[in-house]
């Protein structure tokens, strides 16, 4: 079950996923698509291994001249943290 403001948004769901396939979602506005995705991102739901990566694009991006290269290299947290590393050695 997932809720946000007292609002029930999936209730009873269910969902199984299959190693190494990627998968989306579609539906309309307001369904719970990216509130489901953060919750399976933060790993918050029950039977999400720690090793399932789970990305999420936000909707609405203000627009500036990073090219698109940069901005996926910027969404690798791991990365960042291994660069931020290496300057503090």
């Amino acid at each position: 079950n997932i809720s946000v403001g007292g609002r029930e948004l999936i209730v009873d769901g269910s969902v199984t996923l299959s190693f190494g396939r990627h998968y989306g979602l579609i539906g309309r506005n307001g369904t719970g698509k990216t509130t489901l995705l953060r919750h399976m991102a933060m790993h918050a739901i029950d039977g999400i291994p720690r090793n399932c990566q789970i990305l999420h694009v936000e909707q609405e991006v203000v627009g500036d001249n990073t090219s698109v290269l940069q901005c996926i290299l910027n969404t690798d947290m791991e990365r960042t943290q291994l660069l931020e590393e290496e300057a503090r050695l």
